[in-house]
Formats: structure tokens, C-alpha cells, sequence
């Protein structure tokens, strides 16, 4: 197998899998919308 396509194939994976993750509930989503906007605010400091 080609290593781009194995890169590929593995970032759909990934997404897939944080997709279902996310999609599964909105309240969970909103969560992790804030908290992903919110650890470069966090770690700036």
C-alpha cells in the first residue's frame, strides 16, 4: 500500500472516529467546542 494512502486512510479513521464521538450527544459537542477554544487561552497564561 502506498504510505500516502495509508496516512489518509488513518486520518479517516481518526475522524471517524472523533465524529461519532462528537455527533453522538450536541451538549458533549458544545463541550468540546469550548474546551478546544479554550486550552490555547489556558496555556497561554
Amino acid at each position: 500500500m502506498d504510505p500516502w494512502v495509508r496516512k489518509h486512510c488513518a486520518m479517516h479513521v481518526v475522524c471517524a472516529t472523533s465524529l461519532v464521538g462528537c455527533y453522538r450527544n450536541i451538549v458533549p459537542r458544545q463541550v468540546h467546542l469550548l474546551i478546544a477554544v479554550n486550552i490555547p487561552i489556558i496555556i497561554r497564561r
